[in-house]
């Protein structure tokens, strides 16, 4: 089960149909829950309390995908993906300490 969904890509970015295919972005959205779950080193699961933030890390590192690949606005990219990597961080500090 992805960590987002073309949904909330969509209500947090403000990208359209225009802008992007949903079959795109569910592609895109595969490719960011892998790279949630490698930059923090394990898989989430839906009934963990910190998937929501799981879930948040892989809308934004689709949303910074979209905007350096497809919709080629790089500063918005930048922006996106450090957000993600930031809560990236926070998920792995979390699994540490418990």
């Amino acid at each position: 089960m992805p960590y987002t969904t073309v949904e909330r890509v969509r209500a947090l970015s403000g990208l359209t149909a225009s802008d992007i295919t949903d079959t795109e972005l569910a592609s895109l959205i595969d490719e960011a829950d892998r790279l949630v779950e490698s930059f923090t080193g394990r898989a989430w699961a839906g009934n963990e309390s910190d998937y929501a933030l799981a879930g948040f890390a892989s809308s934004c590192f689709t949303i910074a995908l979209t905007y350096l690949r497809l919709v080629k606005e790089e500063g918005k990219s930048d922006s996106w993906w450090k957000k993600g990597l930031d809560v990236c961080e926070k998920l792995k500090i979390s699994v540490t300490v418990m």
